[in-house]
């Protein structure tokens, strides 16, 4: 659906004018972070393949934090998205893909914080019990959570990745 949406997109600077947009400051911090994120998602899972409770913990709440600054630049760049575009341009429909592209991706990065924070919850509630952080790399729908939780992130890093390189055409 993405690479569906961007290729319509990209069509469409073909059709019109280009906007003449400069990239918000936060849009490329907001992709630093994304980066930061896939980094920390591979941490955990080597800690986690090492059975290492406190570093799992630590590198998910490293990853849930990159996560919601992540959401929190990407609010502020369609601020500074909407002051940069003129009234009379609102209405195109380059700029209207581009906030629905950026908005799906968010939706998306919130699914991932959600997922995340599951987990994050879980290895929580077992912190203070020092037989089940013992038997806690034995539970398959765990394991199994956080490697869909892995492969969901990277998938949304990807595709913020597509996202911000047509965002430089525009």
């Amino acid at each position: 659906m993405f690479v569906f949406l961007l290729i319509m997109m990209l069509s469409r600077l073909s059709q019109s004018n280009f906007l003449n947009l400069s990239i918000p400051e936060p849009f490329v911090v907001s992709t630093w972070l994304l980066l930061v994120t896939s980094f920390l998602m591979r941490k955990t899972r080597d800690h986690l393949n090492d059975e290492a409770f406190l570093p799992v913990f630590r590198h998910l709440s490293w990853t849930m934090l990159a996560l919601s600054m992540f959401s929190i630049m990407q609010i502020f760049a369609w601020f500074s998205l909407y002051q940069q575009v003129s009234p009379y341009k609102i209405n195109t429909s380059l700029i209207n893909y581009i906030y629905f592209i950026s908005g799906m991706h968010f939706l998306h990065a919130l699914i991932l914080i959600g997922l995340i924070t599951s987990i994050w919850w879980k290895f929580l509630r077992l912190l203070k019990n020092p037989v089940a952080k013992l038997i806690i790399f034995t539970d398959k729908s765990l394991i199994a959570r956080f490697r869909n939780a892995e492969i969901f992130c990277h998938y949304t890093d990807g595709i913020w990745i597509l996202i911000f390189i047509s965002l430089l055409f525009t």
